[in-house]
């Protein structure tokens, strides 16, 4: 019975939003983590059917060993939808087996409410707007709000001879929210070195109508700042890998993207040095400003955009670059992240815009 008592304390952790179910798993025992895990997401998904099964059955009120209705969850999801209960014999197995018939039965009056044959089909949809015809067509685009804050400050021109670059625009959602910017207008080069994911990103270019998005299945960084085809680019977004601790806990990435709340220490450090190399990169295409997204909430509190704005030499041939920045909260309230650092750079010829 300690398994369920375990799946019941990750129910609970994420009842109280006290962390990702990763970074909640990580503290079960290794030999049942798997296990744990598997039967937290799945009572997760039937959690509606379930819900309203044990309240049909009334099992809440009748037994009072079973203190929660978490607990209900877990047991009533194996006996209705598993292999049974995964226990010995005891007091809170026999309350809930005391009521099996009376559970199947209101199991099966909810597939035949809701004209289903197999309980697989009861399972929780991520999400019903992905069924909704504007989406399906391509007009409406699904993005979280966060994931909007680059586009949204980069703010590239919508003009006919505008150049702007997405250096790691799979699968595509900030790419067409800059291409929505741009009113289609200009040139706006999308780059992916991974086949797979440069085809959805070609895919969604289609579905979306971003007839001004010229997809390169390409590494960034390995383009030469003195390659005239992008010669007058003004804009670049930098969108690299990030630790994914401003991530909102989401059903559909419990498992496979959701990152743990302690991100290891040396994973970060490769990812700011990452990050950086991106950033220098994009700079030597002359360009004149960076924007950095950063949703680290153990180091900035929240959503942080830091702005690096290039700015003409002095008599010595430099260029100083200034940083500056806003802090965004969860609640979307923004404070002045601090005095701008001066930090020197090389002069170059030209403009250009980048965000990361």
């Amino acid at each position: 019975m300690n398994f369920y008592f375990e799946a019941v304390n990750i129910l609970d952790k994420l009842d109280a939003k006290k962390g990702s179910i990763k970074g909640i798993i990580a503290s079960v025992p290794e030999k049942d983590r798997k296990r744990t895990a598997a039967l937290v997401i799945e009572t997760l998904k039937y959690k509606h059917v379930l819900n309203e099964v044990i309240d049909a059955a009334h099992l809440l009120k009748q037994e009072k060993k079973i203190n929660s209705r978490n607990l209900a969850l877990v047991l009533v999801h194996d006996l209705l939808l598993a292999r049974g209960i995964q226990a010995g014999d005891g007091p809170i197995k026999q309350a809930v087996l005391r009521h099996r018939t009376r559970l199947q039965s209101e199991f099966t009056r909810v597939k035949i409410k809701k004209g289903v044959k197999s309980h697989e089909e009861l399972a929780q949809t991520d999400d019903a707007r992905a069924d909704d015809p504007l989406y399906l067509s391509g007009k409406v685009i699904l993005q979280d709000k966060a994931s909007c804050f680059p586009a949204h400050v980069l703010a590239p021109p919508a003009r006919d001879d505008a150049l702007v670059i997405d250096a790691t625009a799979a699968p595509g959602n900030k790419t067409s929210h800059l291409c929505g910017i741009m009113q289609n207008k200009g040139k706006l080069f999308a780059f992916e070195r991974d086949r797979k994911r440069f085809s959805t990103l070609k895919t969604m270019m289609s579905k979306a109508h971003c007839n001004n998005v010229e997809a390169v299945n390409s590494d960034f960084l390995m383009v030469s700042p003195d390659d005239p085809k992008y010669t007058g680019v003004t804009h670049i977004l930098l969108d690299p890998s990030c630790s994914g601790s401003g991530i909102v806990n989401r059903l559909d990435h419990l498992l496979d993207n959701e990152q743990e709340n302690d991100v290891d220490s040396d994973r970060l450090i490769k990812l700011a040095a990452f990050q950086l190399k991106m950033i220098r990169h994009a700079m030597t295409s002359d360009a004149e400003s960076v924007v950095r997204c950063s949703p680290g909430e153990d180091a900035t509190n929240g959503f942080f955009v830091s702005l690096f704005v290039r700015k003409k030499g002095d008599d010595m041939g430099e260029t100083s670059i200034e940083k500056t920045g806003k802090r965004v909260s969860r609640e979307g309230d923004d404070d002045d992240a601090g005095k701008p650092v001066k930090r020197k750079r090389k002069n170059k010829k030209g403009k250009a815009t980048a965000a990361s």
